[in-house]
């Protein structure tokens, strides 16, 4: 009985050291699997704050043309701008307050610069029910590339 437990006991050695590597090549398996899954999530991660910095910019150039066309809005209301000469000069207003506001410039927020191209009447100008089409252009450059927001809005002579 004894020789038969010697025999198993030899047989047990024998296989555990052909298997001796094994816990090895299974640790480094499984480092490597989570090194993937951990850079993958680092990786989404960057990713996912860079596109909120554009949908930022986007929301702020949003904010900056809408402004831009309250203020015709504005003129429009407490003049009577449906006279071209009027709603010239309520363009010509809302042009120079942006300069003024940006001292001519560039409107800096976060670190990106945006740069107010234009307030004017959209093509086509005039339509025949007496409706004002008033286009608010902005753009910025973010990472070599350059963003634009075109915003139109439209006045109808309600009076």
């Amino acid at each position: 009985m004894d020789k038969l437990i010697v025999v198993n006991l030899i047989k047990m050695i024998i296989f555990f050291k052909k298997r001796e590597g094994q816990a090895l090549i299974e640790s480094i398996a499984a480092i490597g699997i989570i090194v993937v899954g951990v850079l993958g999530a680092l990786s989404f991660l960057s990713s996912s704050v860079s596109l909120n910095r554009v949908v930022t910019n986007q929301y702020t150039a949003t904010y900056l043309a809408a402004a831009l066309i309250e203020d015709v809005k504005y003129c429009m209301n407490i003049s009577d701008a449906w006279s071209e000469v009027s709603y010239n000069n309520c363009l010509t207003l809302a042009r120079e307050n942006v300069n003024n506001i940006l001292m001519g410039g560039d409107f800096e927020l976060n670190g990106t610069n945006f740069n107010v191209y234009n307030v004017e009447t959209c093509a086509g100008g005039e339509s025949p029910d007496r409706r004002r089409d008033v286009c608010a252009t902005v753009g910025w450059s973010e990472r070599g590339r350059d963003f634009k927001v075109d915003l139109e809005d439209r006045f109808y002579n309600f009076r």
